[in-house]
């Protein structure tokens, strides 16, 4: 039989989870400024724990600047790969 899953995924750890435990009681009061736009996280607004490309951790954001930013640098390495032409004309 198949193991259910946790609805976490593998890289978010327990190292993780603690960090975002320890911001939870700040952001449940809506005392945290978001570390992508500045704007403070209203209470029970969804939110997640951002980070860097180098693997630190930047804070609490807002979920949709969190999943902003990793759009945009998505889609930017995207664009960088189609403009590789196989040869000159």
């Amino acid at each position: 039989m198949p193991r259910k899953r946790s609805g976490r995924l593998p890289k978010y750890g327990p190292s993780h989870q603690r960090l975002r435990a320890s911001w939870l009681p700040l952001v449940a009061v809506g005392d945290v400024v978001c570390a992508r736009c500045g704007f403070l996280i209203s209470s029970g607004a969804r939110w997640d724990l951002g980070h860097n490309e180098f693997g630190g951790y930047l804070g609490p954001e807002h979920a949709r600047c969190n999943r902003r930013a990793a759009a945009r640098k998505g889609n930017l390495l995207r664009a960088a790969r189609r403009r590789v032409v196989s040869r000159e004309w």
